[in-house]
């Protein structure tokens, strides 16, 4: 495939999250700089991520340690990719909060693909009236527990789309194209 679907089923709201098994997000990159964050492999030789994540490696982007095709953070086994250069939204402000929280990775080389590691499905300019309040979206990554620790496993949850209004209003930001909670 071009792109990847992920293999999971939709099992309804999922509070909490649970942890993800090998295939269900083929896209999904683990970065391991002065964060751990995630990112999501949009073509073979690019990532997107989050501004915040990888702000303190803009200037030395080959410090950050990439991983792809790895369900534990801790695994030895994984696609290792090196960047070349990152770029930021030119709005963004380190530490002001969510505007414009948004970066490019560009990397070295291009990466196998296997059906492990592939990148994201975007979708086309049709999809946004397809979204609805509500509807459910997929949120992954290896972010904070409940307890409070970084999941060890890469961990995804349900949650519903939120209308833009109440969440620019929530948290007072306008940039963010597409907002959920639950």
């Amino acid at each position: 495939p071009v792109c990847g679907v992920s293999t999971r089923t939709t099992g309804g709201r999922i509070y909490g999250g649970q942890a993800a098994r090998l295939g269900d997000f083929p896209w999904q990159v683990l970065l391991l700089g002065q964060t751990t964050a995630a990112g999501a492999l949009l073509q073979d030789s690019w990532i997107l991520t989050a501004a915040h994540a990888v702000y303190a490696q803009k200037e030395a982007p080959s410090s950050l340690d990439i991983r792809l095709g790895t369900l534990k953070r801790l695994s030895a086994h994984y696609t290792p990719a090196w960047a070349e250069a990152i770029f930021i939204h030119e709005g963004y402000t380190h530490g002001a909060g969510f505007d414009n929280d948004i970066a490019l990775i560009k990397l070295k080389n291009r990466v196998a693909m296997n059906s492990n590691v592939l990148p994201i499905c975007l979708p086309g300019k049709e999809a946004a009236s397809f979204m609805r309040t509500d509807d459910l979206g997929t949120a992954s990554g290896w972010g904070l527990t409940q307890r409070g620790f970084l999941a060890r496993n890469l961990m995804f949850v349900d949650v519903p789309i939120v209308d833009h209004q109440k969440c620019t209003t929530a948290y007072r930001t306008r940039s963010w194209p597409f907002q959920g909670g639950g």
